[in-house]
């Protein structure tokens, strides 16, 4: 895994030049240099550290599968080589929380029937680290 930090404006009055990337790999620390140009022209020099910390191996966002995806009546999240007691929490998109379960397989089933179609967010969390998916109920 790596970290890619986007620089973007948030307004007509923010501005970004250069590539606004930095990437990390993973479980790395780093200083960066941010140049800041105010209105008058004056510069002003950040030094940000940045820590790009898992805090659990192989649960990475790009690990972590959902398929298929739209989903009839099931679907199924993969956990890749990671598999520990996990949180699977299942939102739509009011925030209820329609499906709440606790897992210790890799290869985790789910099943949808009676949700109503709509769009749901899917969280799968270990401790204080989460990784969210959305999925499309038909």
């Amino acid at each position: 895994m790596s970290l890619t930090l986007t620089a973007t404006p948030s307004n007509e009055m923010a501005s970004v030049t250069g590539d606004g990337e930095i990437t990390l790999p993973a479980r790395t620390t780093t200083d960066v240099s941010i140049d800041v140009t105010a209105e008058d022209g004056s510069i002003t020099t950040y030094m940000v550290a940045i820590t790009s910390l898992t805090g659990i191996a192989d649960f990475e966002s790009g690990s972590v599968l959902i398929y298929p995806n739209p989903v009839a009546s099931e679907y199924y999240i993969n956990l890749g080589e990671y598999q520990s007691d996990v949180m699977v929490k299942m939102t739509n998109v009011l925030g209820r929380v329609v499906l709440i379960k606790t897992e210790s397989s890799s290869h985790i089933r789910v099943n949808t029937e009676g949700l109503p179609s709509g769009l749901y967010f899917v969280t799968i969390s270990k401790g204080d680290i989460s990784v969210i998916r959305k999925i499309i109920k038909e």
